[in-house]
């Protein structure tokens, strides 16, 4: 069953995510391969037109804005060009938890997985852990933004799952997130996130990142009197 995270009493400060619930209790996360790459080639194309135009036109009033239409041209299409690459190298990748949302300090296992659509090669996975603060705060008329990394850990492969010509990539990894760390939370002006990136590297191609964000509560304490 796919689903937002149950509905919890009250305003909830945990990340919205959107999740598949599997009959044997797992939970899984998925990341779609970059989708929109039609318009971002439409974008860039007519933003190359413009620039053309205005080039030709020999105003050095208009030079500025032929600058940045250009610079909207390259970005876009570099962006489209980005995400074609990504989906013609790897389908949809998938995370498995034994739970959600995960708790402060609960050691678990995860897999990950992903399929590959052409014959790249891949050379190795690796997996990092993080957690990130976002802060928004004004400053007289103006409003800024700052991100902090509080905590970055990368992930030793609990599982050695062969790689070679395998069509289906596949990682297994040990998670536990510190205790002493502050738990998911989201509001309009300030946030903390944790994240899972896999990364795969590709063989003579730009390597491949999959972040999910992972929704996280405070450690559960047991009174043992």
């Amino acid at each position: 069953m796919s689903g937002n995270l149950p509905a919890i009493p009250g305003p909830s400060v945990l990340p919205d995510v959107r999740a598949d619930y599997r009959a044997d209790g797992t939970v899984a996360l998925v990341r779609v391969p970059a989708e929109g790459n039609t318009s971002s080639f439409a974008l860039g194309g007519v933003a190359l037109a413009g620039a053309v135009a205005v080039f030709a036109l020999s105003r050095s009033s208009l030079i500025v804005f032929g600058v940045f239409l250009l610079f909207v041209a390259f970005w876009q299409l570099g962006r489209a060009g980005w995400k074609t690459y990504q989906r013609r190298t790897l389908s949809d990748a998938e995370l498995v938890l034994p739970r959600l949302p995960l708790r402060m300090g609960e050691p678990m296992s995860v897999s990950y997985s992903q399929r590959r659509t052409d014959r790249s090669n891949i050379t190795a996975l690796s997996a990092v852990l993080s957690c990130t603060e976002w802060v928004e705060y004004q400053q007289g008329t103006t409003t800024s933004s700052q991100t902090h990394k509080l905590w970055e850990q990368p992930l030793p492969q609990a599982i050695a799952d062969p790689l070679g010509d395998a069509e289906l990539l596949r990682g297994t990894w040990q998670l536990r997130l510190p205790p002493e760390l502050p738990p998911s939370f989201s509001a309009p002006h300030n946030s903390i996130t944790w994240r899972l990136t896999i990364h795969v590297a590709v063989q003579d191609r730009p390597d491949i990142s999959n972040a999910f964000v992972l929704p996280v509560t405070p450690e559960v304490v047991r009174d043992l009197r």
